[in-house]
């Protein structure tokens, strides 16, 4: 049985957003960032939800960053900055649980 890909995805809508803004993922999951047309920078605050423990973490637009979550629960906030326009009014949330 083939293993379930979870992504999320960043492009301007018109502005800096994400495909899933309150994202659950369990530990130890791999997630793919992809970058839509656009480089985007994610701030974690307080600290990064993966294991590369990157932040900020930066994706070229028209890439993607391989990551994964860490191995406790943990739920993190996160800003976007978009290269292409401009930056939303709240921050989204990913969930390691």
């Amino acid at each position: 049985m083939a293993t379930k890909k979870d992504a999320l995805i960043y492009a301007c809508d018109p502005v800096c957003s994400v495909s899933v803004f309150k994202k659950k993922v369990k530990k130890n999951e791999i997630v793919y960032l992809l970058a839509d047309g656009t480089d985007v920078t994610l701030t974690f605050d307080p600290s990064s939800p993966f294991q590369s423990g990157t932040n900020p973490l930066s994706i070229s637009a028209n890439t993607f960053s391989k990551q994964k979550g860490v191995s406790r629960k943990v739920t993190v906030s996160y800003s976007l900055n978009c290269s292409t326009c401009g930056t939303p009014s709240t921050d989204p949330t990913i969930i390691v649980d």
